[in-house]
């Protein structure tokens, strides 16, 4: 059962290292028809500005698998929490509301996977960590869904 837990754990992992593939996969030709919105800022500055944020936000999540083989849950959390701190902050500055709500469930998402990768590294063996496990298995696919939607945004 343990081999399952950190299996699934790991692939978590794996998933939060695609983050920044999937979000700046849509940089290419952000902005569609470049339509400002109301406050003025169009898909494509909201796009570049929620990627480059998250590009720079998610650059030490390459080090999260070793910090698992060395259960340093402080740095997981770290890591984790300037993540979602950027995110909060990047979702405040946004200025366009198709890009904002796309990227609001990214950051909707990925805080149920990062409360689950959290409480999983604190006690694998826990009853926590085996729902935490669940919640995490389902956000998985829900962030994955949220990147595309933010892509499909993004790219017109």
């Amino acid at each position: 059962m343990t081999i399952t837990r950190r299996g699934r754990l790991l692939a978590a992992l794996g998933a939060l290292a695609l983050v920044p593939a999937a979000l700046t996969a849509c940089s290419g030709d952000a902005g569609g028809s470049g339509d400002a919105a109301p406050s003025g800022q169009s898909v494509e500055e909201a796009c570049t500005m929620a990627n480059d944020a998250m590009t720079e936000a998610t650059s030490g999540i390459g080090d999260m698998s070793t910090l698992m083989q060395e259960q340093d849950v402080e740095g997981i959390t770290a890591i984790i929490s300037d993540i979602n701190t950027a995110i909060s902050d990047t979702s405040a500055e946004l200025g366009n509301a198709d890009v904002k709500a796309a990227f609001d469930e990214f950051g909707t998402q990925f805080d149920i996977v990062a409360t689950s990768i959290e409480t999983v590294a604190e006690d694998p063996t826990s009853e926590d960590a085996q729902a935490a496990i669940t919640d995490m298995t389902e956000a998985q696919t829900a962030l994955q869904d949220a990147a595309t939607e933010f892509a499909e945004v993004c790219s017109g």
